[in-house]
């Protein structure tokens, strides 16, 4: 059972991939936001593959989420110098 459901998050996760792809443009701020959420939800499904003992499954999340997080930190960090460059 594991087997399939790890199956199943590494197709949605590729479907979520291509979807990233195919967006209209975003502010960075919106776009840090996401990219928090999907790093939220990875790490809640890593949690929940670990309880289950599938820890490579969980392992592969947690990965994801981390690289999430990291996407969110950059469009944070844009987020913020464009708006210090508009101030006055």
């Amino acid at each position: 059972m594991d087997g399939q459901i790890a199956e199943w998050l590494r197709s949605l996760r590729n479907c979520i991939q291509q979807r990233e792809d195919h967006t209209m443009p975003q502010s960075p701020h919106d776009r840090a936001a996401e990219y928090h959420n999907k790093a939220a939800h990875a790490h809640e499904a890593a949690a929940v593959s670990h309880e289950k003992g599938d820890h490579l499954t969980a392992h592969e999340l947690s990965k994801q989420a981390h690289e999430y997080s990291v996407k969110a930190f950059e469009h944070s960090k844009e987020a913020a110098a464009k708006f210090e460059a508009g101030k006055p």
